[in-house]
């Protein structure tokens, strides 16, 4: 079955938002220099194929591993 993002705001709305807005005010503190961590934005725009966005996870789960290994 599919995560569909209207129901997980309805299940979780305060988690949902709160997550919002703490990723956001993450990513301002980092463009700012107020936060040494490095910022990466990644991922395909939408998902047509659940199967493909799996692969694609792995993929990206394996690289911020490796990234693990260089930036700290």
């Amino acid at each position: 079955s599919f995560i569909i993002p209207k129901n997980i705001i309805n299940e979780y709305p305060n988690n949902f938002y709160t997550f919002i807005n703490n990723s956001k005010d993450t990513i301002k503190s980092i463009l700012s220099y107020n936060d040494k961590r490095l910022l990466v934005i990644v991922g395909p725009c939408s998902v047509h194929n659940i199967n493909e966005i799996l692969d694609y996870a792995k993929l990206f789960k394996k690289a911020k591993k490796n990234m693990k290994k260089i930036f700290i």
